[in-house]
C-alpha cells in the first residue's frame, strides 16, 4: 500500500488501536497495551510538554510509579530524541542498569546516616558509566555530529561515592544512575541507527566497544507523539523501519487535517481487516475504493507530511559568488542551515534555489523539498544507501531529519517561513511568506456508539499473532484492563507510605511550577569544567533575587543529586543573572601573569576615564551592521568580557549568540586580569564576611555597546540595535529573570535583520511599542505561565519556612545539597 507509512521492508507495520479514557490511541510497530494508562495526565495542555520527572513519584526502589521513561514510552522530548532508541530489557538481561525494578544493594558495612553502595557494584556502575560515556563524547566530537545537536549529559562521577543519610535516597540514587545508563544506550543505538558510516569517524576502540553493549537486537523503549506539535520534527520513517513502537492519539482536529491523512484510523482499520484476509497480506489502493479521494489527498503529501511541490526550477539570476551567502531549508518549516559554495553548486543541480536579496546582502535558499525528480506518489524512506561520504550530497532525506532536527527543526512556538529565517512574532524587516501554523490541539474525540472489541495486526512473516475479533465495527476497542504487575505492587506500598513533611512542602512548591520554564534553550560545552579554585573560594550573590528563589526551588523539586556545579550550570544555560565573587584575602590564588601583548591591548580600558568611542547610524543598515559587529567583537574580546555571562538576560544572549562558548568556558575558569592584575572591576560586599569581595565588571559604556547603543543628545531620540534588560524587564511579559522560548524569538527576529541589513536602531518608545506587540496574538505568552510577584513570594516564603538560610552572600562551598529540612512552625 503505497499511500500509508511503511516500515523498513516496505510493508505497514503492525496496526493496534486502544482507547484510554476518551482518548483514541493508535499503535504502529507495538501493541498499545504497552502504552501507559496514565500517558494522558503527563504532557501539559497548556505548552504541549512532557511533564517534568519532579512531578512523577517513585516506589521503593526508585522507580516512577507511572510513567517510568527508562522503560515505558514516553511524550516526544525534543531536548532528548534519541530516547524512542532506549534498549528494553529482555528475560536474560543481567547488566545492572537493566534491573530497574531491582533494589540498589547498600554496604552491609555503613550505617546510618552515612550510607554507601555495595563496593563491587559501586565499582561496576563506575566502569560501565565511564565507558558510556567515553563513547557519547566520541560520536558528540566527531566531524558527522552536529555541533548543535542534543546529546545526554555528562555525569558527575564523584556523586558515586557519595554517601547517603537513608536506604531510601540510597535507591533513589540508584535508579537514577540506570537512568543515566539507560539514557547513554539510546543515545548509542540511535545514533548507529541514523548515521551512515558512522563508524568510520570515531577510533576503532570505541567502535568495537558499542558494538559490545549489544544493542542491535534489543527491542526498544518506543515514543507517544502528538501529531500536531510534533510533526516538523518527528521522523516517521525512520522509526518505523527500526521498527520503533510508536503511539499517537487521534482527534476530530487531526481528521480533518490533510497532511495526517495517511494515519487516520479509519484507514488503518479496514485496510488491517482486508490484509488478514489475503494469503500474501499484500493490499493495493485499488481493492478500498471507498478512499479513492483520501488517497488523492494523500498523493499531495510526502512521508513527512510535507505538502508536495512540483515544477520546481532553478532560480533564473542564481550565481555562484564568494561574497554570496549559500543555506539550505531541508524541510518545510525548518530553520536555514549554511552550505559551502561547493555543496551549493551541487544543490544547484537538485533543488529549487531562491536569490534573496536585502540592500547589501543577498542569499541562496536551496528548499530540499522542491527537488527535481520528484515522485508523485509517497517516496519509500530515504537514506538507504550504503555511502559512507559525510556529506550531505550522499546521505537522504530521512537521515539529514534525524542527524539535523535537534538544532534546526522547530520546537514549541518557533516559527521559520519557507526561506528558513526565523518568524518570531512582528516583523523589524521585509516579509517572507511562511509555512502554515500547525492547528491547535483539541479533546480527543470520545466514541459512545462504536465497538469495544480490540484490534492489532500485523504483515506477513512477522512471527507475530494472527488471532483477530472479526465482527468489528470500528476501530475503538475496550481500554486495557491493567497496567504492569511491578506497577501493582509499588502502588500498594505507596498508599500505605503516608507522605514526609519534607514531601509534603515539595508538593505544595510544585503548584507555583510556573516561576520556572520547562526548557534550556541552550547548552553549556561538553567540556567545559569550573575551576575548582573559583567554586572553593567564590561567594555567590544575586542581584536578582528571582535567580536565588529559583534556583533553590529547582535543587528542591529535582529527583536527581544536584552539586552547586550543576546549580551554576543551569543559571547560565537559563540566562539568569549572579555574581561569583572573590574575597580580597583569596585573590593571589587567581593571579596570572598577563602576557606583554595583551596588557598593550587592554590596559588603557582600565584607566580612569577611559571612553568608548560611540556607535553612529545614518540610515545605513549593512553600514551600521559592520560597525557595531566590529565593535562587539572589540568588547568581547577583553578580559573581562567574561563577566557578560553572569548579567544573564538579553545582554547575555547577545554575548553567547556573537561571542560562541569561549567566553562560558572563560567564565568557569575564574576572574580575569581586570581583577586580580589592574585590581579594577567592581568591588561587593557579602553579608557573612569581613572583607570586600571583588569580581568582572563590564562598565556602563561596554553593556551599552552590546545593546548597540546609539546617543544623539536627547533621551527621547537615543537609539539601541538590541532591547536592553532594562527596556526587557519593563515592558516584556516574556522576560521574568529566566531566559525562554518568547525571548528568544524576539532577539532572533532582531538579529536576522541585523544579519540582512535591514535593521533600523529604535528609540526607547519604539522598542516599547515593539516589546508590547510581542506580548499578545499568537506570540503572547501561555496563559498562567507568567509568573507574578506573588508567585516568587510564595516560594519564597515556602523555602525560608524549611530552610532558612539564604545562599546570598555565602562561600559556594558551604552551600550543601541538599539542604537541610527544618519543620515549618504550625503558627499554633
Amino acid at each position: 500500500m503505497d499511500f500509508l507509512p511503511l516500515d523498513g521492508i516496505g510493508l505497514v507495520p503492525q496496526v493496534d488501536f486502544r482507547t484510554i479514557g476518551n482518548d483514541l490511541w493508535i499503535g504502529l510497530n507495538a501493541s498499545c497495551d504497552t502504552i501507559p494508562s496514565e500517558a494522558p495526565a503527563y504532557v501539559d495542555h497548556q505548552d504541549k510538554q512532557r511533564v517534568a520527572d519532579s512531578f512523577r513519584a517513585k516506589g521503593p526502589t526508585g522507580l516512577y510509579l507511572e510513567m517510568e521513561w527508562a522503560l515505558d514510552a514516553d511524550w516526544y522530548d525534543p531536548n532528548a530524541s534519541w530516547r524512542p532508541f532506549m534498549p528494553l530489557p529482555s528475560g536474560g538481561s543481567e547488566e545492572w542498569y537493566y534491573q530497574m525494578d531491582q533494589h540498589t544493594p547498600p554496604n552491609p558495612e555503613s550505617r546510618s546516616p552515612h550510607y554507601t553502595i555495595f563496593p563491587s557494584l559501586l565499582s561496576t556502575m563506575e566502569d560501565d558509566l565511564q565507558a558510556l560515556e567515553s563513547c557519547v563524547i566520541a560520536i558528540a566530537k566527531s566531524s558527522i555530529f552536529s555541533n548543535r545537536a542534543m546529546r545526554p549529559g555528562l555525569y558527575d562521577f564523584a556523586q558515586l561515592k557519595g554517601t547517603f543519610d537513608s536506604i531510601e535516597s540510597l535507591e533513589h540514587f540508584g535508579a537514577n544512575v540506570k537512568r543515566q545508563a539507560l539514557d547513554y544506550l539510546g543515545f548509542l543505538a540511535w545514533w548507529t541507527l541514523s548515521a551512515s558510516g558512522w563508524d568510520l569517524y570515531i577510533p576503532q576502540e570505541t567502535v568495537d566497544r558499542i558494538m559490545g553493549f549489544g544493542l542491535e537486537g534489543r527491542r526498544k523503549r518506543g515514543v507517544l507523539i502528538e501529531l500536531e506539535r510534533d510533526w516538523r520534527q518527528i521522523n516517521f520513517p525512520h522509526l518505523l523501519r527500526h521498527q520503533i513502537p510508536v503511539y499517537y492519539r487521534w482527534s476530530e482536529s487531526l481528521q480533518d487535517t490533510q497532511r495526517f491523512r495517511s494515519l487516520s484510523p479509519h484507514i488503518l482499520r479496514a485496510f488491517d481487516e482486508l490484509r488478514r484476509t489475503t494469503s500474501d497480506g499484500k493490499v493495493f489502493a485499488v481493492d478500498l475504493p471507498e478512499f479513492a479521494s483520501d488517497f488523492e489527498i494523500m498523493k499531495d503529501y510526502d512521508e513527512f507530511f510535507q505538502r508536495r511541490v512540483f515544477h520546481n526550477t532553478p532560480a533564473p539570476d542564481l550565481e555562484f559568488r564568494g561574497d554570496w551567502d549559500y543555506a539550505v531549508v531541508d524541510f518545510q518549516g525548518w530553520m536555514y542551515r549554511p552550505i559551502d559554495l561547493e555543496t551549493a553548486r551541487e544543490f544547484a543541480k537538485l533543488f529549487g534555489s531562491h536569490v534573496v536579496r536585502r540592500e547589501k546582502r543577498t542569499s541562496v535558499i536551496f528548499r530540499r523539498w522542491e527537488a527535481f525528480n520528484f515522485d508523485d506518489s509517497i517516496m519509500a524512506p530515504a537514506g538507504l544507501d550504503d555511502s559512507i561520504n559525510a556529506r550531505d550530497l550522499v546521505r537522504g532525506n530521512v537521515e539529514i531529519r534525524e542527524i539535523h532536527k535537534s538544532f534546526f527543526a522547530p520546537v514549541q512556538r518557533q516559527k521559520f517561513d519557507l526561506n528558513g529565517f526565523p518568524d518570531y512574532g512582528p516583523s523589524l524587516g521585509d516579509n517572507i511568506p511562511q509555512s502554515a501554523i500547525p492547528v491547535s490541539w483539541v479533546d480527543a474525540m470520545a466514541s459512545t456508539d462504536q465497538s469495544s472489541k480490540r484490534s492489532s495486526s500485523s504483515g506477513p512473516n512477522r512471527g507475530r499473532s494472527h488471532a483477530r475479533s472479526t465482527n468489528r465495527s470500528g476501530p475503538y476497542p475496550r481500554p486495557r484492563s491493567s497496567s504492569p504487575s511491578y506497577r501493582a505492587t509499588y502502588q500498594r506500598r505507596k498508599e500505605t507510605s503516608p507522605e514526609t513533611a519534607r514531601e509534603q512542602l515539595v508538593r505544595r512548591l510544585r503548584v507555583q511550577g510556573n516561576i520556572l520554564g520547562s526548557t534550556s534553550l541552550w547548552q553549556p560545552p561538553i567540556e567545559a569544567e569550573w575551576n575548582t579554585a573559583f567554586l572553593d573560594e567564590g561567594v555567590i550573590l544575586f542581584p536578582d533575587n528571582r535567580t536565588q528563589i529559583r534556583l533553590r526551588y529547582w535543587t528542591l523539586c529535582s529527583t536527581v543529586t544536584i552539586r552547586m556545579r550543576h546549580v551554576l550550570d543551569f543559571a547560565i544555560s537559563r540566562g539568569m543573572r549572579f555574581l561569583i565573587a572573590i574575597p580580597f584575602d583569596a585573590l593571589p590564588r587567581f593571579h596570572q601573569l598577563e602576557k606583554s601583548t595583551m596588557a598593550d591591548l587592554t590596559k588603557r580600558t582600565y584607566d580612569t576615564g577611559f571612553q568608548e568611542s560611540p556607535l553612529t547610524y545614518s540610515k545605513g543598515g549593512s553600514a551600521f551592521m559592520d560597525q557595531y559587529l566590529g565593535k562587539l567583537a572589540d568588547i568581547l574580546r577583553r578580559p573581562h568580557a567574561r563577566a557578560v555571562i553572569a548579567l544573564g538576560g538579553p545582554t547575555s544572549w547577545i554575548a553567547r549568540f556573537y561571542g560562541g562558548e569561549r567566553l562560558v568556558e572563560e567564565y568557569m575558569s575564574g576572574p580575569s586580569i581586570q581583577v586580580t592584575v589592574h585590581h579594577r572591576g567592581r568591588v561587593a560586599v557579602a553579608p557573612f564576611l569581613d572583607m570586600p569581595v571583588f569580581h568582572d565588571q563590564l562598565s556602563k559604556q561596554e553593556v551599552e555597546l552590546i545593546h548597540g547603543y546609539i546617543p544623539l543628545g536627547n533621551p527621547t531620540e537615543d537609539r539601541w540595535a538590541f532591547p536592553t534588560s532594562e527596556l526587557f524587564e519593563e515592558f516584556s511579559n516574556h522576560w521574568r529573570g529566566e531566559w525562554n522560548q518568547g525571548c528568544e524569538r524576539i532577539m532572533g527576529n532582531i538579529a536576522r535583520s541585523l544579519e540582512s541589513g535591514s535593521l533600523t536602531p529604535l528609540t526607547r518608545r519604539e522598542w516599547r511599542e515593539y516589546l508590547r506587540s510581542n506580548n499578545r496574538g499568537e506570540h503572547a505568552p501561555a496563559p498562567g505561565s507568567v509568573p507574578k510577584d506573588a508567585d516568587f513570594s510564595f516560594v519564597e516564603n515556602t523555602l525560608d519556612s524549611a530552610f532558612p538560610v539564604k545562599w546570598h552572600g555565602h562561600h559556594i562551598r558551604d552551600i550543601f545539597l541538599p539542604e537541610d529540612f527544618t519543620v515549618p512552625s504550625s503558627g499554633n
